[in-house]
């Protein structure tokens, strides 16, 4: 695609002030050097704002306090274009508001630029720039539930390839830009095989007719596996009413028929004949009548309950009567084998013999033996004492009694008001019938649904016949090998160009890997161990793998001719030389970090280091000069022209080192005419 930056534009807030402008070459290495604070890294967040980016990572401070509009004039196949965006104001994190300039000369580029919201928009800018790069309107809406665009192939997915900022030029996870959101990696990803050319734009369209066909597929084949289920569900159901029908004998007893078909109709038949069985009660009726029973069984189970304690009750007093009756039989018994006073009076004699000892002579023997007598007599008298029942106790067994009695009579009574709802009111079996034939009416009217999966299953062989016709216009294997191949290719110019960087000898032998599901690189080591790049140490292999892998798509890109590439000719690559620069990342006691910026400033290479960036630049202008390739390269640098002077193909287009910056400090400083930016 062609689309190479031809200047960059920043307009002051104060329309009395000119314009500050960077002008570039076309297909060379385009150097801005300059110290820190002055713009440089500003500069990969302008151009990409200007192309239609969401948010504006252009730094806070001096650039964003004092600037309007921000631009980039970009040589196309279309002629010069002015493509500016108004800076965020206020508490704004972005705008939309854009322009859309043709640029037939210089005099066209406006000298300031007026509000105008109804003007272009990001969505204008972004449109333009599809349509530049020929992937308008393709897109493949293939129902992927992460894609929040339909899978739209816009300018704005390949602009991830544009870019080598600081912290993605030294990443080992990260090739491209802006890559960390997984819908973005997703999307690049899933349009890679397009973008370097290895599918067409027909393939494209069968690819996404093959990948809707396939979708639709499996939501059939989840749709017949329910439809399945649910018929299943069907037939088990209508089969076991219908053996309910044959205990009422609304259906032969013979046996019911095994047919699916048959087995329908007889319940259908059935369900149609059942209308004339009818009851004497409506259906709130019969609810009433229902409720009326169970509450009486539930006032029967208590009354139950209260019989059965009641006739505990009396059980256990008439068991203490017959007990009392026992033991006073057992007591007279007693008394009438006993009487021993009695036979000692009847006993004893008169002329002075002692009964008891025989001896004679005792002159109160009388007397002592009906002393003992009268004793005896007392104890006699106390055994045979007989107990009796309380009264109150037998008043209240005459209660429980009664009790007992109205609690039968209760429960027989409410026996009787059960049978007459059951039987005079309404008929158990006829109501059970209504039920069940109901129930079974139910059932056939989802009957339609029975056949439903027959239906899908017949769709499911469209569907499959439509795959296999579209499969064989989309040769998936086809568009695979090619991608292997254009892969290949661009792994062996990388190697081409690690040959001369700064990278350690053992990954110059094998060519490095792109792992397109991954979006990321990989290499061989002097055993033939594969390894992700971010195992690998060293800062300077992670510069020079993403260094040469820029170079090798951009020639890729270059070289193709049918069809042409959708990716513009140009990148931009902010401070390569970083990793050699060594500067304290934290300040020292009593320093700050402006003091820790400006030891940059006065940190000279050493022969080493100094070598090591030249090759970085002698890698890029190479690139940009070889044969059938032509691309631009935007490099923001702190190093100056001792490290890149002399070589081929490098344009200093500014050096802010000597003064200036991207930000005159003119334009917020007006004691000093030139100044710094963030």
């Amino acid at each position: 695609m062609l689309f190479q930056i031809e200047r960059i534009i920043v307009w002051p807030l104060d329309n009395h002030q000119e314009r500050n402008e960077v002008t570039f070459k076309m297909n060379a290495v385009n150097v801005i050097t300059g110290a820190s604070r002055t713009g440089k890294s500003a500069i990969c967040g302008l151009i990409d704002y200007c192309m239609g980016s969401r948010e504006c990572s252009i730094p806070v401070g001096v650039v964003r306090d004092n600037a309007s509009w921000y631009g980039i004039v970009a040589h196309t196949s279309e002629g010069r274009i002015l493509f500016a965006r108004r800076n965020p104001r206020g508490k704004e994190k972005t705008s939309v508001e854009c322009r859309i300039i043709p640029i037939a000369s210089d005099s066209d580029i406006p000298k300031s630029i007026q509000e105008d919201p109804n003007r272009e928009n990001t969505d204008d800018v972004v449109e333009k720039l599809s349509r530049l790069a020929g992937i308008t309107d393709i897109g493949r809406d293939d129902g992927n539930p992460r894609s929040n665009d339909d899978g739209h192939l816009s300018f704005r997915d390949i602009a991830h390839m544009l870019f080598q900022v600081q912290d993605i030029m030294t990443s080992r996870y990260m090739l491209f830009y802006k890559l960390h959101v997984s819908f973005s990696r997703d999307k690049l990803r899933d349009w890679f095989n397009f973008i370097i050319g290895a599918e067409t734009l027909l393939e494209v369209l069968k690819r996404k007719e093959v990948r809707a066909l396939r979708l639709k597929l499996e939501t059939l084949q989840d749709n017949y596996a329910r439809a399945k289920n649910a018929a299943n569900a069907f037939l088990s159901s209508i089969r076991d009413k219908m053996v309910e029908a044959v205990k009422f004998g609304l259906c032969p007893p013979d046996g019911l028929p095994e047919g699916q078909d048959e087995l329908i109709a007889l319940a259908t038949k059935i369900a149609q004949d059942g209308g004339d069985i009818q009851t004497n009660a409506s259906a709130e009726t019969l609810k009433a009548y229902r409720k009326e029973i169970r509450a009486l069984r539930k006032q029967n189970e208590q009354l139950d309950s209260e019989i059965r304690r009641v006739n505990k009750e009396m059980s256990e007093f008439e068991s203490l009567i017959e007990n009392l009756n026992l033991y006073n039989s057992a007591t007279a018994t007693k008394k009438e084998r006993l009487q021993i006073a009695k036979w000692m009076r009847l006993n004893w004699c008169d002329v002075g013999e002692c009964t008891a000892s025989g001896k004679e002579g005792h002159d109160r023997a009388v007397a002592e033996l009906d002393r003992i007598c009268s004793i005896v007599q007392r104890c006699e008298d106390a055994a045979a004492a007989t107990s009796t029942v309380n009264p109150q106790d037998i008043s209240e067994y005459q209660n429980l009694k009664r009790r007992s009695e109205e609690l039968i009579d209760a429960l027989r009574k409410n026996e009787q008001q059960i049978k007459a709802l059951q039987s005079t009111q309404v008929s158990v079996q006829s109501v059970k019938m209504n039920q069940l034939i109901g129930e079974i009416r139910q059932v056939i009217a989802t009957a339609e649904h029975i056949k439903e999966h027959e239906g899908i299953y017949r769709q499911i062989a469209e569907v499959r016949a439509q795959l296999d016709a579209a499969a064989k216009e989309c040769d998936e294997g086809a568009i695979r090998a090619r991608a292997k191949d254009w892969i290949e290719a661009i792994q062996r110019a990388a190697l081409e160009r690690l040959g001369s960087l700064d990278c350690e000898d053992e990954y110059r032998r094998n060519p490095p890997l792109f792992d397109k599901n991954e979006m990321n690189l990989s290499v061989v080591d002097s055993h033939g161990t594969r390894h992700n790049l971010s195992e690998v140490g060293s800062a300077s292999n992670w510069v020079s793998m993403h260094i040469a892998f820029s170079c090798a798509f951009q020639e890729f890109f270059s070289k193709m001719k049918t069809p042409s590439s959708c990716v513009p000719n140009f990148m931009v690559f902010d401070q390569p030389s970083q990793v050699y620069f060594p500067v304290t990342s934290t300040p020292k006691q009593g320093e700050g970090y402006d003091d820790v910026l400006k030891q940059l400033d006065d940190v000279k290479l050493s022969n080493d280091d100094r070598e090591s960036v030249r090759k970085i630049f002698l890698t890029l202008a190479r690139s940009t000069t070889s044969n059938d390739a032509s691309w631009q390269a935007i490099v923001l640098e702190h190093a100056g022209d001792d490290v890149y002077g002399g070589i081929d193909g490098i344009v200093e287009r500014a050096n802010w080192h000597r003064g200036g910056a991207l930000i005159p400090k003119s334009w917020y400083d007006k004691s000093d005419g030139e100044g710094t930016a963030s």
